[in-house]
């Protein structure tokens, strides 16, 4: 009656699978929602949660915008942190979710990228990718980017994606998925300006999401704007300019100290010379 009784010694109980998976195929299961989802909830260790950055592009315009919260478990460490910046001498706009400590490596490694490439946003990002996904030491690394600069918006992450938008928005972080919606429902509005549609959509995703408040910080880059000339022209030297200045100053006391009167007392004086030798 008991012999198809499986003996207990042959069960592996829940917490010894836990232990024996690692930390990637924990995480997995806990966003996914799956077994051991409360066990990996109960971790000691608090981990830093996502925020909303959002991108759109219209007119030739490049907005940029962020929250500036910072959560810790379930406390707020700071409300105006700046996760937006500018790269290659204000060219490039870049913005982060994740570990701080991570994104920024990530930008150095970036500006690193683009020196190499002579500043082509592509071939850089897809070189960060493949170094992110495959050296040993990066791939640890934590977060998401965003990249954009005039003409390409790229969004960046330790899988080795380089994702573009066919419609010109993009959107990393917790509350992403807000702000995205929001963005392609105004986008559908007329003579809308970019930066008005990316605020109202960090709006409403900062009504929704717990993890991003109402402290925006926006980047705009406007390709409409022409590129202010260079002046490769050399101002010429001290020596030069003080030379003809001197000359010119001597010209204009020698021109003023000269009055009509004096010219005409001359000619006369000049004249009666002349009729006295004859």
């Amino acid at each position: 009656m008991f012999k198809n009784i499986i003996k207990p010694n042959s069960i592996k109980s829940y917490s010894s699978l836990f232990n024996s998976r690692s930390i990637t195929q924990q995480q997995s299961y806990h966003t996914a929602g799956g077994e051991f989802s409360a066990l990996y909830a109960n971790s000691p260790q608090p981990r830093m949660k996502a925020t909303t950055i959002l991108c759109v592009r219209r007119n030739g315009k490049t907005v940029l915008i962020g929250d500036g919260q910072v959560t810790l478990g379930h406390s707020i460490v700071k409300p105006n942190a700046k996760k937006i910046r500018k790269l290659a001498d204000g060219k490039i706009i870049a913005g982060f979710a994740g570990s701080v400590a991570d994104a920024f490596t990530l930008f150095e490694l970036l500006e690193k990228k683009l020196t190499e490439h002579r500043g082509l946003l592509l071939k850089s990002c897809v070189e960060l990718a493949q170094q992110w996904r495959t050296d040993k030491y990066y791939r640890r690394l934590e977060a998401s980017l965003i990249v954009a600069d005039k003409d390409i918006i790229l969004n960046i992450d330790g899988n080795g994606d380089v994702l573009e938008p066919n419609d010109g928005i993009l959107s990393i972080g917790s509350g992403g998925d807000f702000a995205l919606s929001a963005a392609r429902a105004l986008l559908t509005v007329e003579d809308m300006d970019p930066e008005e549609i990316a605020k109202r959509s960090m709006k409403i995703a900062a009504d929704i999401c717990i993890y991003t408040n109402h402290n925006f910080i926006m980047e705009v880059i406007d390709s409409n704007k022409p590129d202010e000339p260079t002046n490769n022209t050399t101002p010429p030297s001290s020596s030069t300019t003080n030379s003809t200045s001197l000359e010119s100053e001597n010209m204009t006391s020698s021109t003023l100290s000269t009055t009509p009167n004096e010219t005409l007392n001359n000619a006369k004086q000049d004249i009666s010379k002349d009729t006295k030798s004859e």
